[in-house]
């Protein structure tokens, strides 16, 4: 039996599966302004609050799912690349309008769905190609790119880079405000 299938009471079941996504990570690079030392702290909570809002805003209307939060930004999933890269860049603009500076870093590949849970290296590559984005900059793989297509997405090439426990150097586009 493969171990994707798992005996349920009315026969077999589908618990894990293994499909091609765009997987979305958004790191919070922080608020672009400065504040007096007692305010900070509330300051910050209320502009979290404000900015996971107007995330959640853009997720819903690019039909992403958050599927992960980290401490200091989130993973979601899209059926399509443009999807998801018109979503980060959606999101930067409107975080940046309330102070916050965001990066992203946007791959397809294969990845496991375990339930609510996705993993696997397509979700790992993402997070190191946020890690690879300047403040205020949506970057994402070759993959991307090439499956975006006709999208009118404009990229700039930015080089290949190493990403941290993957294989091979990974080419790097940043995608052009305006797309």
């Amino acid at each position: 039996m493969p171990s994707s299938l798992r005996r349920n009471e009315q026969g077999f079941g589908l618990v894990e599966l293994l499909i091609a996504l765009t997987v979305l990570a958004v790191g919070i690079l922080g608020v672009a302004s400065a504040f007096m030392s007692g305010m900070v702290t509330l300051r910050r909570a209320g502009q979290t609050a404000t900015a996971t809002a107007l995330a959640d805003r853009q997720l819903e209307r690019y039909r992403g799912v958050e599927v992960d939060t980290t401490g200091d930004g989130f993973l979601a999933m899209f059926d399509g690349p443009a999807r998801a890269v018109r979503c980060a860049l959606a999101i930067k603009d409107a975080l940046a309008e309330v102070g916050v500076v965001i990066r992203a870093g946007v791959h397809t590949s294969e990845v496991e769905l375990a339930g609510h849970n996705v993993r696997g290296v397509g979700v790992h590559i993402a997070a190191r190609v946020v890690t690879a984005a300047q403040p205020d900059e949506v970057l994402v793989t070759r993959v991307v790119r090439d499956l975006a297509v006709g999208s009118g997405l404009r990229f700039a090439e930015r080089g290949r880079h190493a990403l941290k426990g993957v294989p091979g150097e990974w080419e790097l586009l940043s995608v052009a405000d305006g797309s």
